[in-house]
């Protein structure tokens, strides 16, 4: 499912930036008429290229005008011809499959897809569900975690920490994130279904060449990038002496 948008599948374009803020562009198609509260609309773009998405907020949109103005720049600069989508708001709530936020009454409006209404919804709020920090000497065998809006597994500065044949789906972010660890193994692991990537594993000491001794061995990572589309990577290796095999 995906945040009420415009278009409601595929891209827009970018016609022309219009000023050297690197924050306002015309668009190509017609932007039809919206509200003028979009606190909470974002614009997913590809800004200069084809290999750098990002989730941007918007300032203002000026449908008369077919101009839109960020809040934020890009990291690269808008040129013309890239792509781009609004979404996350409440009025482009029209399609199968789409849903809303109405943070005022506190409900989610949806529109279930066509010919497949559910009969359970699962809504979750929690960023991470399980954190460790300085954890020593910890084993985790056969885990299933499901439905964090960030990370489902984050441990920092861990030392002989051994996390095997889990299963980590349905997350908004990586699947687990292993940041300055010692001695951690990742093994015959199943991790699917996320919003960027899936093994985030990094330790040792870049000064020293100490290893840090992490491996990653075995995992199936499949159906990653779900939200962002590029520099998602299934495992993301740094610092010295860790490995993916």
């Amino acid at each position: 499912m995906h945040l009420a948008r415009w278009p409601n599948s595929d891209w827009t374009h970018i016609k022309l930036p219009l000023d050297n803020t690197n924050t306002f562009f015309s668009s190509i198609e017609k932007i039809p008429a919206l509200p003028e509260n979009l606190e909470h609309a974002q614009v997913h773009i590809l800004a200069g290229n084809d290999w750098f998405d990002q989730f941007i907020p918007v300032s203002k949109v000026d449908s008369n005008q077919n101009q839109i103005k960020l809040a934020n720049k890009p990291t690269y600069p808008l040129t013309s011809g890239r792509r781009y989508y609004l979404q996350n708001i409440a009025s482009e709530l029209d399609a199968p499959g789409e849903w809303f936020y109405d943070k005022a009454n506190d409900k989610i409006l949806f529109i279930p897809p066509s010919q497949a209404a559910p009969t359970e919804i699962e809504v979750s709020a929690i960023p991470y569900l399980m954190t460790l920090k300085g954890a020593n000497f910890i084993s985790f065998d056969g885990l299933s975690l499901q439905n964090a809006t960030e990370t489902a597994i984050r441990i920092e500065k861990p030392d002989d920490v051994h996390l095997n044949h889990l299963e980590i789906s349905n997350i908004g972010a990586r699947g687990l994130e292993v940041k300055d660890g010692k001695n951690v193994t990742i093994t015959d692991s199943n991790i699917h279904d996320t919003g960027e990537g899936g093994i985030l594993l990094t330790g040792g000491d870049r000064k020293t060449l100490e290893s840090g001794n992490n491996i990653a061995h075995n995992n199936h990572i499949h159906h990653i990038g779900k939200v962002l589309l590029n520099y998602s990577s299934a495992i993301e290796l740094g610092g010295v002496g860790n490995k993916a095999i």
